[in-house]
């Protein structure tokens, strides 16, 4: 049975852990896709909690340099889409080799061609990837590195209470959207299967 919940890292994300108690009086943490860790009997489980996530966000991941900046998407996310609640418009995000983002298609915007991405390599505390807008110079492919102080190049996720839901609220220019990222999420699980031929 399950005593309570804790977060711990996994693949350089935070998720949500079900704890219990086995035979053996080891607590037993487990996410929604059967990954688990244990930690001793009699343990303090906050302090090893916090242990486990200090080593776990420094060793290098796969997907990462080494040095905790993340290079690739997490191997579990197979795929993502993004709803504009405004519009009910519907993007189905791209990935491009050695990039830890999710591309939108880009689009004009006063002087520039917005480049949204979903950017893996700058995640909150939950493990949500930040909102990273690139402002190219119309005809040209010139990134206007002065955007990069504008509220708009980063957007986080956040709880709106007017729809109770978790947007990315982006704004520049006459642009406004309200988005609602959904991911594809899978796991490749081994086993072991034992053939009986029928009597």
């Amino acid at each position: 049975m399950s005593i309570e919940k804790i977060n711990l890292m996994f693949d350089g994300i935070l998720e949500d852990c079900n704890v219990c108690i086995d035979k053996n009086g080891e607590y037993v943490c487990t996410t929604a896709d059967l990954r688990f860790v244990k930690f001793p009997q009699g343990v303090n489980l906050s302090t090893a909690a916090a242990e486990h996530n200090r080593v776990n966000a420094t060793i290098p991941l796969p997907g990462t340099t080494g040095t905790g900046i993340v290079t690739r998407i997490p191997p579990h996310i197979k795929n993502a889409t993004a709803l504009n609640i405004e519009s009910d418009e519907k993007y189905i995000l791209g990935t491009r080799e050695d990039k830890a983002c999710h591309f939108f298609d880009p689009f004009p915007a006063g002087k520039y061609n917005v480049q949204l991405r979903l950017d893996w390599g700058v995640i909150d505390n939950e493990g949500n990837p930040t909102l990273d807008a690139d402002f190219i110079v119309l005809g040209t492919t010139q990134f206007d590195a002065v955007m990069k102080k504008h509220p708009a190049h980063h957007t986080k996720r956040q709880f709106d209470k007017s729809t109770m839901k978790y947007l990315y609220d982006f704004e520049y220019d006459e642009i406004k959207l309200r988005l609602i990222v959904q991911l594809s999420i899978g796991r490749e699980i081994t086993g072991v299967s034992n053939i009986v031929k029928p009597e």
